[in-house]
């Protein structure tokens, strides 16, 4: 898998890039398939590690109604992370 995230803000750069793979089990149940485990194995990170935690925080501070998310708009493709072209 490969995923680029991007938050705007003061603490750094705006986009961490991830790569690496997942690791699933399913269960067969009366209604069909069910994830009995999901497990996902990062292999290469680059950019600002502090966004998935930052996105956290603005997403609860937003579920008690203390405001936009991020306070700074939505989404962007952003630049190609470094090695994109590997």
């Amino acid at each position: 898998m490969y995923t680029q995230h991007y938050l705007p803000n003061d603490q750094g750069d705006n986009f961490l890039w991830l790569r690496g793979h997942y690791t699933n089990a399913a269960v067969r149940v009366a209604e069909g398939w069910k994830f009995k485990r999901v497990q996902l194995t990062v292999t290469w990170t680059t950019g600002n590690r502090n966004v998935s935690q930052l996105a956290g925080d603005a997403g609860r501070r937003s579920a008690r109604g203390a405001g936009p998310a991020t306070g700074k708009g939505t989404g962007s493709r952003g630049p190609a992370p470094p090695g994109a072209g590997d």
